[in-house]
């Protein structure tokens, strides 16, 4: 029972790197016009400043693709997720908060667009079910490494 708690924990760890590897070497410059093969694959967006272009990519990040349900707008190659970008492009030009945007899409498209729903009365299972299940768990490998 101990090999496989410890087993499960080494899985656990490494993917749990791998993915936060991944998103920190994530290609940045979907709205930047300076790497010629990102340029070819997503449309090219002029901001007037780089707090602009950064904060695009940021909330791109955080938006969930409706169509492929498991990539965020910037990887996303569908035309859904490339007329959402555009959305957020020109919201961000016309000087609407990250707030106001996100209302946006949620407006048009539910919860699903968020990877951080907010924790309401219709969210209390998705955000505290890891955690019991989770405690549940711990309980039940103490009693069996006890026995």
């Amino acid at each position: 029972m101990y090999r496989l708690l410890r087993a499960t924990f080494i899985a656990m760890l490494t993917v749990t790197a791998s993915l936060a590897w991944s998103a920190q070497n994530n290609n940045q410059t979907v709205f930047y016009d300076d790497n010629k093969d990102v340029a070819i694959k997503v449309e090219l967006f002029e901001f007037d400043n780089d707090a602009q272009r950064q904060n695009a990519i940021e909330l791109a990040k955080s938006l969930r693709c409706p169509q492929c349900q498991n990539q965020n707008l910037v990887e996303s190659n569908s035309p859904v997720a490339k007329d959402l970008r555009l959305h957020v492009y020109q919201m961000i030009k016309e000087g609407k908060s990250n707030q106001e945007i996100v209302d946006y899409m949620t407006r048009r498209f539910g919860d699903f667009v968020l990877y951080q729903p907010s924790v309401n009365n219709r969210t209390y299972l998705l955000w505290f079910l890891p955690l019991l299940l989770l405690l549940i768990g711990g309980v039940l490998a103490i009693r069996a490494v006890k026995k």
